[in-house]
Parts: C-alpha cells; sequence; structure tokens
C-alpha cells in the first residue's frame, strides 16, 4: 500500500516533535529537580547554622547541653499542621536534627534511632569537622539501597566556641518530600507539553493538509489541461505555489498556442479548399470567350467563394480571440429583453422574406449579469441559426427563464427534426449542414456560441422536440470579470 507524501511528512513531524518535546521535557524536569533540592539546601543551611548558634549559647563546661532542642523538636513533632503548599498538604514536621561532639559521636538524635553511634566517617560530620561545608545525600536505612528506597539530604553546621569547633549539628530532610513537589510540577509540565504537542499536531495537520490541498490543485490544473478542458487558473496564498501555477499557465499558454496555430492552420487550409477550387476553376474558364451570361455565373460563383473566405476568416478570428481568454473581461448588468428587442429588429428584413412569426420574451425587462457584447452575440447566432432553419410561415420563439440560479435562454424553431449525429457534433469547430437552396455556413457560429457560454462558466445544447429544434444557453447569474 502506497503512503502519500503529505502523511509521510506528517508522520516524520510528529517523530521530531514528539522526540523534541520529550527531550525539552526531561531537561526540564532535570532541571527543575535540581532548582528545587538547590532551594531547599539554601534553606537547610539556614536552619542548620540556626540551631548551631542556638546550641553554642548553651554549651557549659565544654559539654553540649541538648536538652533545650531536644524539647524544642518533641514539641514540634506533637504539633498538627494544616499546610496547603500549592497543591501538596504538609500535615507534620519531617526535618530530622541530629547533634555530635568533636569527636563525631552523636549526642542528640530527634529520631532515637542513632544516639551514641559513631557518624566522625559521615561526609557531613568529618567536613563540617575539619572547617569545611558538609552535606551529603544518602539513603535513610542501610540496608536499604535500592534505587527507589528512600533517600535524605543531610546539611551540617558547626558549634563553635572561641573559633574553636566542639560539635556538630546535623538537619535531615527526606528527599521523598521534595519529590512530592517535584511530582505536581512535573505533571503540569507534561500536561502543559502535552497540551503544546496537540496543538503543535492540529497546526501540523493544517499546514500538511493546505500543502497537499494546493498539490491536489495544480495536479487537478495540470490533468484539466492535458485533457482539453478551459481550467482557470488556481491562486494560492503562498507566493511559491502561485509562481508554480504561473509558470504551468504560461507553459500552457507556449503549448496551446502551438497547438492552436497547428489545428487551426490545418481546419482553415481544410475549409478553404473548395471556395479555393471555385476560384481557380471559375477564373479558367473566364480565360476562354463564352457568352456573357455564362461569364456573369462564373464572376458571381467567384464572389461567392470570396465571401465565404472572407466569413471563415473574420469568424475565425473572433474565435480564436475567445479561446485566448480564461474569464469575462467586462461583466455587467444589462437589459437582456432589450437586447434580445434589438437583434429581432435587426433581422427584420429576413424574417418578413420568409414570413416568420417570432415570439419575444414574455417580460419587458429583464436584467441579467454577463458581458452583454458576447452574449448578444451567442443569441445573435442561435437567431440566426434558427432564422436559415426555420421553414416559410414557421414559428420562432426566444424564451427567458429563471433555472438553477442562473439565466436560461431557450431559441425554438419549427424546423425538422436534426439527425443525432448532427446534435451531438453540431457546437464543434467546421462542422455544418447546409440548408436546401442556401450558402453554406462556416461551421463556427455554435462553436462559438459554445465558447461564450464556457467563457460565462455556462452551457450550450441543442435537442430536438416534437414541434422542431431547440437551442439553450445557460449561465449563472455571479459571473467574475478579470
Amino acid at each position: 500500500m502506497k503512503i502519500s507524501f503529505s502523511l509521510r511528512a506528517f508522520v516524520v513531524y510528529f517523530i521530531i516533535l514528539a522526540t523534541l518535546s520529550w527531550f525539552i521535557l526531561d531537561k526540564a524536569i532535570e532541571r527543575l529537580n535540581v532548582a528545587l533540592r538547590q532551594s531547599a539546601e539554601s534553606v537547610l543551611v539556614d536552619t542548620a547554622n540556626l540551631l548551631a548558634t542556638s546550641l553554642e549559647a548553651e554549651f557549659k563546661d565544654q559539654v553540649l547541653d541538648t536538652g533545650e532542642i531536644r524539647q524544642l523538636f518533641n514539641r514540634a513533632y506533637n504539633r498538627n499542621i494544616q499546610a496547603q503548599i500549592y497543591n501538596v498538604t504538609k500535615n507534620k514536621v519531617d526535618t530530622e536534627v541530629y547533634v555530635t561532639d568533636r569527636d563525631g559521636t552523636v549526642v542528640y538524635d530527634s529520631s532515637g534511632l542513632h544516639t551514641g553511634e559513631d557518624f566522625s566517617e559521615w561526609r557531613d560530620v568529618r567536613l563540617t569537622l575539619d572547617g569545611e561545608y558538609g552535606a551529603r545525600t544518602s539513603f535513610k536505612f542501610e540496608d536499604q539501597t535500592e534505587e527507589d528506597d528512600e533517600k535524605i539530604m543531610v546539611i551540617a553546621a558547626p558549634i563553635r566556641i572561641e573559633h574553636d569547633i566542639v560539635g556538630v549539628v546535623s538537619v535531615v530532610k527526606p528527599i521523598q518530600s521534595l519529590e512530592a513537589f517535584l511530582l505536581d510540577e512535573s505533571n503540569q509540565l507534561k500536561q502543559y507539553a502535552i497540551g503544546l504537542l496537540a496543538i503543535a499536531m492540529i497546526l501540523g495537520y493544517l499546514v500538511s493538509h493546505g500543502f497537499t490541498a494546493s498539490i491536489g490543485k495544480l495536479v487537478n490544473y495540470a490533468n484539466g489541461m492535458a485533457a482539453g478542458r478551459k481550467t482557470a487558473k488556481p491562486r494560492f496564498m503562498d507566493k511559491r505555489f502561485d509562481h508554480l501555477s504561473n509558470a504551468i499557465n504560461n507553459l500552457r499558454q507556449q503549448i496551446d498556442g502551438k497547438n492552436y496555430v497547428e489545428d487551426y492552420i490545418h481546419s482553415l487550409t481544410h475549409e478553404l479548399k473548395t471556395p479555393l477550387t471555385v476560384v481557380e476553376a471559375s477564373t479558367e474558364l473566364l480565360s476562354d470567350d463564352m457568352p456573357v451570361e455564362q461569364r456573369r455565373k462564373f464572376i458571381g460563383n467567384i464572389r461567392t467563394a470570396n465571401a465565404r473566405m472572407s466569413r471563415l476568416v473574420d469568424r475565425m478570428l473572433e474565435l480564436a480571440q475567445l479561446e485566448s481568454m480564461d474569464e469575462v473581461a467586462l461583466s455587467d448588468r444589462f437589459d437582456l429583453a432589450e437586447a434580445v428587442g434589438e437583434l429581432i429588429d435587426e433581422r427584420d428584413a429576413l424574417i418578413r422574406e420568409k414570413a416568420l412569426r417570432i415570439a419575444r420574451p414574455e417580460s419587458e425587462s429583464i436584467e441579467v449579469h454577463g458581458d452583454a457584447l458576447l452574449l448578444q452575440q451567442a443569441i445573435a447566432n442561435l437567431l440566426d441559426n434558427a432564422i436559415e432553419h426555420c421553414p416559410i410561415n414557421g414559428e420562432i420563439s426566444v424564451i427567458h427563464s429563471n433555472h438553477n440560479q442562473g439565466n436560461r435562454i431557450t431559441v425554438f424553431n419549427q424546423g425538422g427534426a436534426l439527425d443525432e449525429f448532427i446534435v451531438n457534433q453540431a457546437f464543434d469547430r467546421f462542422f455544418s449542414v447546409p440548408p436546401e437552396e442556401a450558402t453554406k455556413g462556416t461551421g463556427l457560429g455554435l462553436a462559438f456560441v459554445r465558447e461564450i457560454m464556457s467563457l460565462h462558466q455556462g452551457t450550450a445544447e441543442l435537442e430536438n422536440t416534437e414541434n422542431g429544434v431547440v437551442a439553450t444557453i445557460w449561465w449563472p447569474d455571479n459571473i467574475s470579470s478579470t
């Protein structure tokens, strides 16, 4: 199974972001732990020195008097403390103290476990008796030395009499009590990290989705061009995608221009063969002596062929101009009923010649949105076709209706039903079926209509009905212009 590029990029982004978040969180908790211990050590240093100062005042006859400190801690341990320290509740004093003499022997232990023991080798006592800063972190119980077993932080201060160190007071703090604060802060940091990670993932997904959607637009644009559809150039907020879209559009214009010229040269050459043959044949015959009537006939043939070539070239230029456009150049409100009325009046002579009846739109004023000139040309082509193919004394009707939030113009004529292949190919370039006793058309009129409707994001259709042939054009009423 193939995994899309956007999904692979998103997974890589997730792995990198999650790893980076974990690394930063781990370092943050580690630094928080160090900072917490440093803060606690600073407080313990103050506490140890305060107790040492108090014991120095009670020093008598070179013997440490621990009675006062013993009473102090006994009363403290019996106190009921209800201290809510942020999210941690403290119920009792958990700090312990032991006092050693100048030999390192414990003369007082608030826990009552180590009185009389030799602590001279413990780092806090040994360094302090030597006049240095004494501190240590150890397991609370010597027989419990696993990683998860309880640890203590011990800070010592010297007891001095006239600059002589006569003992040491050590303050003991269970690290477990500090870890409660660390755990609470760590949980909050983890929640923040998870929240930020979730936000980053959502933003990453949106960026990935936007990137994929932009690529999808470019792919659809390229596929549309490959299929020969007139696809509007997509626009992007990101300048890089917009530059790529412009580059593809320029490439399309270059390729379309080349194919367009080749196609039109081939089509024009094919269509000009017949009138050129007529001109050549008539010219050769005119070089011989012939009666005046025949000469006039061949001259008329030359004029007819020349007029057909002129109409063909003019219509091709108009169609070429339309096919080079991507959007309506000018879009405005105009009165469709008035425009249709003018088109019908312009064709009054042709209508009278065939004694046709024409029904106009019922509404006296129909306001529509679009390029007025192009839409009038489209309707004019449909009218010309209807007049040409409608039988003498026939009926033509031009009907406007609102359909699917747009405008629909239906041009009906009582001409005979068309073959299915004519209906299917009527809007192709150079496709035409001449009526009896009529001049062959250019085959570009309905192709011209189709291009106009395409520029208006509309449609053009042709179909047979029980009473005749109906040509329909439709376009939405919210056309945007360049």
